[in-house]
């Protein structure tokens, strides 16, 4: 059992509720690949109200990655690579259900069908568009910037207010190329080392 820590500065109602959904569409991709045996049985409950939570998840036999990885044979490390590989290629060729149509994290409805959600790093969304995603992530960046004594919110010189411009202008021409007509899940720190 884990339970949620509200020193972490991310809101645990979001957190718990995006990792609870996100591994109920991980093991149903993976099984589709005869992959699902990775990914353990899981159950949460997070309360916004009371700032508090749980996940409750099947424990998995194994050494983690991070600690055998380095030390692995050129022929281990080829054949753990290759099954991350078939992992990510299993998540991202996933349908991902029609009821998560919109960008950020994925939540519950009152029924305990999977729909879109806010996203437990943004704690906002979920975003109709691509570009929107983005904005709000930059705009997170550059508000969190004001509590830094070092960048004092970049307001010198008028970085800031450039920065501002560019969020509202020139980002949305940016992303505007990179958005695609399909969703896929997401696993932002996949790697040997996680």
């Amino acid at each position: 059992m884990r339970l949620s820590n509200p020193a972490s500065g991310l809101p645990d109602h979001n957190r718990i509720e995006n990792e609870v959904g996100m591994m109920f569409l991980f093991r149903q991709a993976l099984a589709q690949n005869d992959l699902g045996h990775l990914i353990p049985a899981v159950y949460g409950w997070g309360s916004a109200e009371a700032s508090q939570g749980w996940i409750l998840q099947e424990f998995k036999q194994g050494s983690q990655l991070d600690r055998v990885f380095e030390t692995a044979s050129k022929e281990l490390k080829q054949s753990i690579l290759s099954q991350m590989a078939d992992v990510v290629q299993a998540m991202q060729s996933f349908e991902v259900p029609q009821t998560v149509a919109r960008y950020g994290g994925v939540s519950f409805s009152p029924d305990g069908t999977l729909v879109s959600g806010p996203m437990t790093t943004l704690s906002e969304g979920p975003f109709e568009t691509y570009t929107q995603l983005y904005q709000t992530f930059f705009k997170q960046q550059v508000v969190a910037s004001d509590k830094s004594p070092v960048l004092k919110g970049w307001h010198e010189d008028g970085i800031r207010t450039r920065l501002d411009r560019f969020r509202a202008e020139r980002l949305p021409e940016m992303v505007s190329d990179f958005i695609l007509p399909i969703k896929a899940i997401v696993h932002s720190d996949f790697s040997e080392s996680s």
